[in-house]
Parts: C-alpha cells; sequence; structure tokens
C-alpha cells in the first residue's frame, strides 16, 4: 500500500516564493550600495512580494470556492433524489 505523501503545487509554489525572497533580500544586502538604497530596494521587494502572496491567496480562495459550491449542489441533487422515510 502506498501512501502519497508529496507536496501540493501551492506549497511548492510558495517554497520557491519564499527562497527567492530569501536570495532577493541577501543579495540586497550584499551588493555594494548604500543603507538606505538598500532599504528601498528591500521595501519595494517585500511590497512586489506581498502584493503576490495576496494574489496568490484570492486565487486559491477562488477556486476553494467553486469546488465548495459545486459539492453543496452536487449533495442538495443527491438529497433530492433519495426516497423519503419520514
Amino acid at each position: 500500500m502506498s501512501e502519497d505523501k508529496g507536496f501540493s503545487s501551492g506549497a511548492i509554489g510558495l517554497a520557491f516564493l519564499i527562497g527567492g525572497l530569501l536570495g532577493a533580500s541577501v543579495a540586497m544586502l550584499l551588493a555594494p550600495t548604500s543603507g538606505k538604497e538598500s532599504r528601498v530596494k528591500i521595501k519595494g521587494l517585500a511590497d512586489e512580494a506581498l502584493e503576490k502572496g495576496k494574489h496568490f491567496v484570492e486565487s486559491r480562495k477562488e477556486i476553494l470556492e467553486k469546488a465548495v459550491t459545486a459539492g453543496r449542489e452536487a449533495m442538495e441533487k443527491e438529497n433530492a433524489a433519495l426516497p423519503v422515510f419520514f
């Protein structure tokens, strides 16, 4: 009996996003720029990552809402087809 213990595509995508952000932050900190310039760049990267994260969550939320709606509709259809014993 084999069990699939893999990671979801969302988890993998999030891991790559976080890794990319960490790598970019380290690169910015090690780059030969002034502290102020580095902080401005890091803030820009953080703002961009926040927007991408919000978009990612919103897209997954829409998919989940559609699945829940479809499940409810299927349940109602099946309940309507069952005989009533009461």
